[in-house]
């Protein structure tokens, strides 16, 4: 059984023993896994460390926590794009090698500029119908909102694709410089396609679109109100959290205690019909006793 563990899963176990003893007796019948996500996450923390002086040595004893958590509980390998032909792979490579990846290619601040312009967008209170605040299957109601039906209308609009993918190049220009941003924009058209209920299987294999169909309904849900980050730092985790949907669906389980993420998950595995079943940490416990 393949089980994805949200970052703040990791986080946990580094601060409640009795959780970390219950995940590593799992590892008997489950294989937890990695991603290069958890692992920008981890880079934050660890760049993060020494931003508050007197904190510092603190912080980076609970960033090592964090780390030797990941390895001690995670399956050998690390998920990995696969590239357009290939979905998500597991690729044979250490933590420290893609640690070093990422910080040649350091995207914190492209993140925490784009959470700032959502935060900036994304600030109309939700309006829903009485039939989805009725539901208790939330996750499938929202799919319904005639708010959410024009959200990926427009997401599927030949205008607004141009619009992103211009934005999109500043962005890999910034990152990557002008001569490799040509090449990966080239690459970034390759991915956008049309975003319809139930397409997981026809995209399954290609990564690029599963991460532009997924980040794009992560967008959809944002803007109508759906679970939506109070601010501008909740943007930001939320930025790392699409990359975890995406990862998460590699997996048979998908383990998370973030409430937002929890339902966005589901919400965006019910519409495309990702077989991946979202469950919080209690939830996966007794799973697991139940068997």
């Amino acid at each position: 059984m393949k089980v994805y563990l949200d970052f703040q899963i990791f986080d946990m176990c580094t601060k409640n023993s009795e959780i970390k003893e219950f995940i590593m007796k799992q590892r008997d019948t489950c294989d937890f896994f990695c991603s290069t996500a958890h692992l920008e996450e981890l880079y934050r923390a660890v760049k993060n460390a020494g931003k508050n002086p007197e904190k510092a040595l603190e912080n980076q004893k609970k960033a090592q926590a964090l780390r030797t958590s990941i390895e001690q509980v995670c399956h050998r390998g690390i998920l990995n794009p696969g590239g357009h032909e290939q979905g998500i792979v597991l690729k044979d490579e250490s933590i420290e090698e893609c640690l070093d990846r990422i910080e040649k290619y350091d995207t914190r601040e492209e993140i925490k500029s784009g959470a700032k312009i959502l935060n900036e967008q994304h600030n109309q209170p939700p309006s829903f119908s009485h039939s989805y605040n009725c539901s208790n299957e939330k996750w499938k109601a929202i799919w319904d909102e005639d708010c959410t039906k024009r959200g990926i209308a427009k997401q599927n609009w030949c205008d607004n694709i141009c619009n992103q993918m211009r934005m999109l190049y500043k962005k890999l220009c910034q990152v990557y410089g002008k001569s490799k941003a040509r090449y990966h924009i080239c690459e970034a058209w390759k991915s956008v396609c049309p975003i319809c209920r139930g397409s997981y299987k026809d995209m399954k294999n290609c990564y690029g679109k599963l991460e532009y169909v997924i980040e794009q309904l992560s967008r959809v849900l944002s803007k109508v109100g759906y679970y939506r980050e109070k601010d501008e730092r909740r943007f930001n985790s939320g930025e790392y959290d699409i990359t975890h949907i995406i990862y998460g669906t590699y997996c048979d389980y998908f383990v998370t205690e973030d409430n937002r993420l929890y339902n966005k998950a589901k919400a965006i595995y019910y519409y495309l019909q990702v077989p991946t079943e979202v469950l919080t940490l209690k939830e996966f416990q007794n799973l697991e006793q139940s068997r």
